[in-house]
């Protein structure tokens, strides 16, 4: 744990030993907001508060995502409820498991694929592009599907 400025000036040296380009440090409350919205499920969010620019807003769970960069506190509010309002609607729904599951694959298949770049073998070109292919028919059938919406009609 960073308690004190000494150890986080002695990280970002050891880091631009090490190549950073770059390093910006900001004066900052760093925040998480945890909500409960049923057994064993929470919608979390990390976010940070300060004077001048460069806030941010991310949902960290269930599901990873940049939401925006608040202007002030009351808009850390608003989007924070407009996603979690998302969030409600959606956990009544019968499709929400399902939903889950498909967001954990497509975590472990991120996962997949950067490792494929990162690990100390590469893959062979010829897997890459069937990967790719077949990205590109999984991408073909998610815009298929939201097209196809209608009302959920089995919420509680």
């Amino acid at each position: 744990m960073f308690t004190d400025r000494f150890s986080v000036d002695i990280v970002n040296n050891i880091l631009r030993q090490k190549g950073a380009v770059r390093i910006k440090s900001f004066n900052a409350y760093v925040n998480i907001a945890t909500f409960v919205l049923g057994d064993n499920f929470e919608v979390q969010y990390v976010y940070n508060m300060k004077e001048e620019e460069n806030n941010y807003l991310e949902r960290v769970s269930p599901v990873p995502y940049y939401i925006g960069a608040p202007v002030d506190g009351d808009a850390v509010v608003d989007m924070i409820m407009a996603d979690l309002k998302s969030f409600e609607e959606a956990f009544e729904s019968n499709n929400f498991p399902i939903y889950m599951e498909l967001c954990e694959k497509s975590y472990r298949a991120r996962r997949e694929i950067e490792s494929l770049l990162l690990d100390e073998d590469y893959a062979r070109h010829d897997d890459l592009v069937q990967v790719n292919s077949l990205l590109d028919q999984l991408l073909e059938l998610l815009e298929d599907t939201a097209d196809d919406m209608i009302p959920d009609e089995t919420k509680h």
